[in-house]
């Protein structure tokens, strides 16, 4: 028998271990490749090189857009694209529209989703809404984009309310009572503060020769509204609500810088914050972050920010005219912008207060600065996810996603003062001698999207699907216009 032949034993002992030997080194190359595949890596066929791939996500606006990377067709939108690192270009296209284009650098493992591309028509088509005798002070819209209010100049009780989800659309009109709304004879007007997050009320800001009143008009039930100058006895500088609702506000008297909280109810109290306020940005609950000239050095302000009964500083800055705030929660991450238009910094901290409740002798650090000569705004997108500095047509940026800065010139004519605003959380859209464009968060993209008067604020329905602005005809009235930003 073989097994008792020592010879023959010890061969297929040692075939043994060289099948074993083979297997093992299989599972080595084996796992090795499940390895480098897990981590992107592949091989090019036509080299033969190692290289690892990243992932591309890509989808738009209207759906089932064409896509083509550096040329080469790749099939329609809502892909998944495993693509070698490398730097590409991308386009976008759909029959009707104007075709998106991006370029970008793919880093090796990378996931890099491209949701957010919008393509608009290559002709707009526009209707007219309602025409006016003369120009609505202002045009505004709710933060769910509903509800459009419009104030009547000529009558100036008078609003026009509209539901953009409505089929057809009816304008309603509705008055303010007269001891709510005085009208004054002289020169006045009025503009909208902000909306507050029933999408129900609005605070307003009524400017005459003698003086300001703050009004909270309820759409609703015109009856219900308040003029804050009648609740409170006294006339305020600036009013903003807090955590966005209409019953709960801060009252500023710039003569003097007293800072306070207000409640609508029964009573008339007024609860101090701050003194020797030069600004004030309130955030969500008791948090606000103010600017004082208050125990600062010569020539400088004190940035703080107050949270309940807790009172931290944050940094100083140079004296100036122009405070830039702003706060906002992206990706469970609280972040503080904190600028002035003298020297064009705006800082950027991330959880500050976090830190400052541990630690209040050592002061945070901004993670970022970004830097715009003449900075006069900062804001938010829609989403939180971009930080925008602008000083007339320059633009600085901040994605909170890729932890990258964007910075860029539009090259259009904007006035003094002029602010951009988001479309939503990707589009920013500036108004250029009563031309509306938009563009994407990195400059790219960009589209004249027609006429409006310069000194309104477009709406979008809460689909995107029609763009509501005002339009002055030659000789003729000013019209509420719908654009379809979607072909039939």
């Amino acid at each position: 028998m073989d097994f008792l032949d020592p010879q023959k034993k010890r061969d297929h002992r040692n075939k043994l271990f060289v099948g074993y030997g083979l297997m093992a080194i299989a599972l080595a190359i084996a796992t090795t490749i499940l390895v480098y595949a897990a981590n992107g890596y592949g091989f090019n066929r036509q080299t033969g090189e190692l290289i690892q791939n990243g992932l591309v996500f890509l989808n738009a606006q209207p759906s089932s857009a064409n896509i083509k990377i550096n040329g080469t067709d790749r099939g329609a939108t809502g892909a998944r694209l495993v693509l070698p690192e490398a730097k590409y270009s991308v386009e976008l296209s759909r029959s009707g529209y104007q075709s998106w284009k991006h370029d970008f650098t793919l880093e090796g493992n990378q996931v890099l989703r491209l949701a957010y591309p919008r393509l608009f028509p290559q002709k707009l088509v526009q209707s007219n809404i309602r025409a006016y005798e003369a120009a609505p002070s202002f045009v505004s819209a709710s933060p769910d984009q509903q509800w459009l209010v419009s104030h009547q100049p000529a009558a100036f009780n008078q609003f026009e309310i509209i539901n953009l989800e409505a089929d057809p659309i009816a304008p309603l009109t509705i008055n303010l009572p007269e001891t709510v709304l005085v009208s004054k004879l002289d020169n006045q007007s009025l503009a909208v503060v902000e909306w507050s997050k029933d999408n129900r009320h609005l605070l307003l800001k009524h400017t005459y020769t003698d003086g300001v009143d703050f009004i909270v008009m309820d759409r609703q039930d015109p009856a219900l509204s308040v003029n804050l100058t009648q609740r409170y006895g006294r006339q305020f500088s600036d009013v903003k609500l807090r955590d966005m609702r209409f019953d709960r506000l801060y009252v500023y008297q710039q003569d003097g810088g007293l800072l306070q909280a207000a409640e609508l109810g029964v009573n008339t109290l007024l609860t101090d914050v701050a003194n020797n306020v030069l600004a004030f940005y309130p955030y969500q609950g008791d948090i606000v972050m103010y600017v004082t000239n208050e125990t600062a050095p010569p020539g400088q302000v004190v940035v703080r920010i107050k949270s309940d009964l807790a009172e931290f500083k944050l940094r100083n800055l140079p004296g100036g005219t122009v405070y830039l705030l702003q706060i906002a929660e992206f990706d469970r991450q609280i972040y503080l912008a904190v600028g002035e238009q003298a020297s064009g910094n705006t800082y950027i901290y991330k959880n500050p207060l976090d830190r400052l409740k541990n630690n209040q002798s050592i002061l945070p650090q901004p993670f970022q600065l970004l830097k715009v000569s003449g900075a006069e705004t900062v804001s938010f997108s829609n989403n939180a996810r971009f930080l925008s500095v602008q000083g007339g047509s320059r633009f600085a940026i901040y994605d909170f996603e890729t932890e990258q800065q964007i910075r860029y010139d539009s090259l259009l004519l904007v006035q003094p003062g002029q602010k951009a605003t988001w479309m939503d959380g990707h589009r920013l859209l500036v108004n250029s001698q009563n031309k509306l464009f938009v563009f994407d968060f990195d400059g790219t993209n960009k589209r004249d999207l027609g006429p409006a008067i310069e000194s309104h604020n477009p709406a979008f329905n809460q689909d995107y699907t029609g763009l509501y602005r005002l339009n002055s005809t030659v000789d003729g009235p000013t019209v509420l216009t719908r654009t379809e930003l979607t072909t039939p």
